[in-house]
């Protein structure tokens, strides 16, 4: 990896987390050109399909593991670079390090087994999610529906006690692990390096400058 794409690389997942949420979201209007949003509760709108696109980003870190004590306090602290401790997707695949990307919150909707489909979306807030994971090595970009986010393994509607707002995350326990006939993995969609999504920014920076 080039010095400028490490530091390109490195820049985008050390930024504070809206910023590293615009990163996320300016990738995938670039990628795939979508409009405005309709409104607060989506990040943009996918007119070709007519489906609310909401967009979500982590960076998948090696876990720390014990407490923090005085015997450590000094290490721990130099040893928690966020670029320093970022995996490869490889590592992560085969399980080789521990990680867990954080607990995404989000509003797809609920469990109903009233309903056929055993889902109630119309309280959901989006139609598709796009879950961009950051690798020391890769982007990878999950997609997935309202309804399939809701029987994601691990997910749960019990983070509000509202039951409309749920959440899951991704770990080393369960990116690669089939839940019914799909894993997580299954729902990767784009895969971008570092180097590509440099020159997808350059290339959108200078359409943007002369419009």
């Amino acid at each position: 990896m080039e010095e400028i794409i490490r530091k390109f690389r490195d820049g985008i997942v050390t930024l504070h987390n809206r910023r590293f949420g615009t990163v996320a979201e300016l990738m995938v209007q670039a990628l795939y050109g979508f409009d405005a949003p309709k409104d607060k509760h989506h990040d943009f709108y996918d007119k070709t399909n007519e489906r609310r696109i909401e967009v979500k980003a982590s960076a998948v870190r090696e876990g720390h593991d014990g407490a923090i004590t005085w015997d450590n306090i000094i290490d721990v602290c130099l040893d928690s670079s966020s670029a320093g401790r970022l995996i490869t997707y490889e590592d992560a695949l085969k399980g080789n390090k521990k990680f867990s990307s954080p607990a995404l919150q989000l509003k797809p909707g609920k469990k109903d087994i009233t309903k056929e489909d055993g889902v109630d979306i119309s309280i959901s807030e989006f139609d598709d999610l796009y879950y961009c994971l950051f690798f020391a090595d890769y982007i990878k970009i999950f997609i997935m529906t309202n309804k399939e986010v809701l029987n994601l393994d691990g997910y749960s509607e019990k983070h509000h006690k509202t039951g409309e707002m749920g959440q899951f995350h991704i770990t080393e326990k369960n990116l690669d692990k089939k839940f019914g006939a799909i894993s997580y993995v299954d729902y990767i969609k784009e895969t971008l390096t570092y180097e590509e999504l440099f020159d997808l920014f350059e290339k959108n920076k200078l359409k943007h400058k002369s419009t």
